[in-house]
């Protein structure tokens, strides 16, 4: 199993070409960098609008930004967890300081899930829109899952109350995902199934 030894060369955490044993510390630190990512998302997703969400079409708004957003934290977690290393983080206050930092990276990161949720009910007629996001947050949910298996495998003092943080976000991105999903198959007002939108065509 992959562990977040790669968090740490990604965000320059190591800078010894030699690899050294993983710290608490620099676990937490890694997994900060992936909270700030999920926390920028916020704003974004709240300043979605019927008519912005549109905007998507020609590569630009805010689902646009969302989707590059979340595929930057992908690229990373995915370059960060590359790289094994299986050092355990020893129970009591390294192990807080790691479970710490995940469960702000599960609110975070839950708390732009909702949102997204939410708004996605302005996309009822553009399941295009929804697929294109939906696609995007399973990529998410593949290093998500990868995030908290490891977690749970490194602290294994804190394992129960880790794999609870990670079921909580994942039962938040799944519904974010399917809400996304549950419009396939409608089409625009007026826009036959088989018709290419111009990009212009709601203005």
């Amino acid at each position: 199993m992959v562990s977040l030894r790669s968090l740490v060369a990604v965000v320059g955490l190591i800078a010894s070409p030699v690899i050294a044993a993983v710290t608490p510390a620099q676990i937490a630190d890694a997994l900060n960098q992936l909270t700030s990512k999920a926390k920028d998302i916020q704003p974004v997703a709240e300043s979605i609008t019927f008519t912005n969400s549109l905007l998507l079409i020609t590569e630009e708004g805010p689902y646009a930004e969302i989707i590059a957003k979340y595929t930057e934290i992908v690229t990373l977690a995915t370059s960060l967890l590359s790289r094994q290393d299986g050092t355990p983080v020893e129970a009591g206050a390294d192990a807080t300081l790691v479970l710490n930092s995940y469960k702000q990276f599960v609110t975070e990161n839950y708390i732009a899930f909702e949102i997204l949720t939410d708004k996605a009910n302005f996309l009822v007629r553009t399941a295009f829109i929804g697929l294109r996001v939906a696609d995007v947050l399973d990529e998410v949910e593949d290093v998500y899952i990868t995030i908290g298996l490891t977690l749970a495998e490194l602290v294994e003092s804190r394992a129960e109350e880790i794999d609870r943080q990670t079921n909580t976000l994942l039962r938040a991105l799944n519904r974010c995902i399917s809400q996304h999903n549950r419009h396939v198959g409608t089409t625009l007002p007026g826009v036959p199934d088989d018709e290419i939108l111009p990009p212009n065509w709601y203005m």
